[in-house]
C-alpha cells in the first residue's frame, strides 16, 4: 500500500469540490444576456420583478438569475413556480438542461436531474432547485419550514392574487434570505398583486433606471421591457434569435391590423397594461394612464358592515340601496351614495353583498335588522345612518313582484321595481359608461361589483348579432350599479334630494310614499336581460 495514497484521494475529494472557476461561469450567463435583461439578472434587491412583452426574454432572464445563484451560493435552496406543471418543463426545466450543458455540466456527474421531481441538484456545492406548477394540490403549504435563497414565479399576471399574497408574504417572505421575483407579461384584466407592482405610478415599486432617485429602497425593483427594446439596445451586436421573432412579430401585427393603441398589441408586444374596452362591457379602470387612482377607491370601513366611510367634504349625502334578487343565483345588494351639493356629482360605492338562497325574510333582516325596528334600524340600513333617499330592485325575476310586495307589506320596506325594456338597459349602461370614463363613479377595492365590472364582457347574439352579456359571467352586482345610477338620476331630476319641501307621496324615505307602476310602454321586460336568460330576449 502506498503512503501517499490518502492524500492522492483527499486531492482528488478537493479537485471534485472545487468551483473557484465557476464565478466566470457565473459572468458569461449574464454576459449572455442582453442589456434590459443583464439588469435584471444582475439585480441585488431583495423583491425583483419584470413587466415584458413576447419574446423579450424574461423567462431567460430569469433561468438565468437561477444558474448563478447555483454556481455562487453553496447549499443553495432555490424554488421555481410556472401556471402548470407542463408550463415549468417547457419554460424551465428543458432549457436549463441546455443551459447547464453548454458551461460544461456533464448531466448525472456535475448536475443531477431528478425527471419525477422536476429538481436539480448540483453536488459539488450541494444547491438545488426545484420547480413546481400551481396545479399541484398543496404545493403552497408544501413549501413552509425552509429557507430559500431564491424564489421565481413566472406568468404572474395569470396567478391568483391569493396565491402571489400567500406565497410572497406568509410563506416564502419570512423565511427568504436571497431574493424573490415576479415576471410575466401584463394581463387582459388590470388588477391584483402583480398589476399593483408593475402599474404605471405604483406606489410599492421604483423603475431600476431610477434607483438613483430612491436611496435605501424597500419596495419592489421593476423592469420594464420588450423585443423592441431588447433589438435597439443590441442594434451594435444583433442576437439573431431577437431579430428573427421580431420579423415574425411583425408580419403577425401587419396581418391582424393591430395599431399601437389596440390593447391586444399594447399587452401582448409592448409589454404594458391596456384593458379590452372594445369587448367589456364597462369601462371601469383602476387607475389612469398616469397611475393615480380612477374608479377604484380604498376608504377606511366601519361598523360590523364594514360601511364605506363617506369623504367628508360635504354633508348632505344622500343613497341609494340596489338590489338584484335571486334565489340559486346570488341575491346582490350595493349601496351607494352622492351629495347634492357636489357640482360633479361623482357617486361613492359604499357596501357590497351577494348571497344566494335569500328569502323575503333574509333579505329583510339584512336591510333593516332583525328587529325590523323602523325607528332605530339595524342591517344596511341602520349601518347607513339613516333611511336611504329610495331603493330599487328588479321586480320581474321569478318571483320578484310577490318578493317585494312581501317585502313592503310585511317589513315595511318600499322598494321600487327597476326599469324594464331592452333598450333602456342599453342606454343605462351606457350612462355608467359616462360615468366611469369621466372618473364619476368610485368602486370599492375588492369588492364583487369591481371584479364583474372588470370582467364582464360583451357576446353577440347569435341569431340577430346584438350585443349580450355573457351568459357564463356573473353579472348581479353590475346589474344594481345600473339599477341604482338610473335611480339616482330620477331622484336629481325630480328634486326629491334638491334642499327643498318635499311632497311625502313622492319621498321614498316617507311613509305616505306610493312607488311608481313600471312603464308598460316598454318594449321588453327588463329582466329577461338583467336576470339568467338573456337568450330568450334576444331571441
Amino acid at each position: 500500500m502506498r503512503l501517499d495514497s490518502g492524500l492522492d484521494e483527499t486531492e482528488r475529494l478537493l479537485a471534485a469540490q472545487d468551483t473557484s472557476h465557476w464565478a466566470a461561469l457565473a459572468q458569461r450567463v449574464a454576459d449572455d444576456c442582453h442589456p434590459e435583461q443583464r439588469e435584471f439578472v444582475l439585480d441585488p434587491a431583495r423583491h425583483v420583478a419584470g413587466l415584458c412583452g413576447r419574446g423579450g426574454g424574461k423567462t431567460v432572464g430569469g433561468r438565468a438569475r437561477f444558474i448563478r445563484r447555483l454556481l455562487t451560493t453553496p447549499g443553495a435552496n432555490c424554488f421555481y413556480l410556472a401556471k402548470f406543471r407542463d408550463h415549468a418543463e417547457r419554460l424551465m426545466w428543458q432549457p436549463l438542461k441546455e443551459s447547464f450543458k453548454a458551461l460544461g455540466f456533464v448531466a448525472g456527474k456535475d448536475v443531477i436531474y431528478n425527471e419525477t421531481k422536476l429538481r436539480v441538484t448540483i453536488p459539488r456545492n450541494g444547491a438545488t432547485l426545484q420547480l413546481w406548477g400551481a396545479d399541484k394540490p398543496g404545493y403552497i403549504e408544501a413549501l413552509r419550514g425552509e429557507s430559500y435563497h431564491e424564489v421565481g414565479i413566472d406568468e404572474a399576471a395569470i396567478h391568483s392574487n391569493k396565491v402571489l399574497h400567500s406565497l410572497i408574504y406568509a410563506i416564502i417572505g419570512p423565511r427568504l434570505v436571497g431574493a424573490i421575483w415576479l415576471i410575466g407579461t401584463p394581463g387582459p384584466i388590470p388588477k391584483g398583486m402583480f398589476y399593483d407592482i408593475s402599474r404605471r405610478g405604483s406606489k410599492i415599486s421604483r423603475l431600476w433606471k431610477d434607483r438613483a432617485a430612491h436611496p435605501g429602497w424597500k419596495g419592489w425593483s421593476l423592469h420594464k421591457w420588450s423585443l423592441k427594446s431588447a433589438i435597439d439596445a443590441t442594434r451594435s451586436r444583433p442576437i439573431p434569435k431577437l431579430v428573427e421573432l421580431w420579423e415574425i412579430q411583425q408580419e403577425e401585427i401587419a396581418s391582424q391590423g393591430l395599431t399601437d393603441d389596440n390593447p391586444l398589441k399594447r399587452r401582448e408586444y409592448d409589454g404594458e397594461w391596456a384593458a379590452d374596452d372594445t369587448i367589456n362591457v364597462f369601462a371601469y379602470r383602476i387607475h389612469d394612464d398616469n397611475g393615480a387612482l380612477w374608479n377604484q377607491w380604498d376608504p377606511k370601513r366601519e361598523g360590523p358592515l364594514a360601511m364605506a366611510v363617506l369623504p367628508k367634504t360635504f354633508d348632505d349625502w344622500a343613497h341609494v340601496i340596489a338590489i338584484d334578487l335571486g334565489f340559486s343565483d346570488p341575491t346582490a345588494i350595493n349601496v351607494f351614495a352622492f351629495s347634492p351639493s357636489d357640482p360633479s356629482r361623482t357617486i361613492y360605492h359604499r357596501w357590497c353583498f351577494e348571497k344566494t338562497e335569500m328569502g323575503p325574510q333574509d333579505l329583510a333582516h339584512k336591510l333593516i335588522g332583525a328587529d325590523v325596528n323602523h325607528e332605530k334600524p339595524g342591517g344596511v340600513i341602520g349601518a347607513i345612518g339613516e333611511w336611504p333617499n329610495a331603493m330599487v330592485a328588479d321586480s320581474a325575476h321569478q318571483m320578484g313582484a310577490a318578493i317585494l310586495k312581501d317585502l313592503g307589506n310585511v317589513y315595511g320596506l318600499r322598494i321600487e321595481p327597476a326599469a324594464k325594456g331592452f333598450r333602456y338597459k342599453i342606454g343605462a349602461i351606457e350612462v355608467v359608461n359616462g360615468d366611469l370614463v369621466d372618473g364619476r363613479l368610485k368602486i370599492l377595492k375588492d369588492s364583487e361589483l369591481e371584479t364583474q365590472l372588470l370582467t364582464l364582457q360583451w357576446a353577440e347574439s347569435p341569431r340577430t348579432g346584438e350585443p349580450m352579456e355573457r351568459k357564463d359571467q356573473p353579472n348581479h352586482s353590475t346589474d344594481t350599479l345600473v339599477y341604482g345610477r338610473q335611480l339616482i338620476t330620477h331622484l336629481i331630476s325630480a328634486g326629491f334630494v334638491a334642499p327643498t319641501e318635499r311632497d311625502p307621496s313622492k319621498d321614498p324615505r316617507s311613509p305616505q310614499y306610493v312607488p311608481p307602476m313600471p312603464d308598460e310602454t316598454a318594449d321588453d321586460e327588463y329582466s329577461a336581460l338583467m336576470g339568467d336568460d338573456y337568450q330568450s330576449m334576444l331571441g
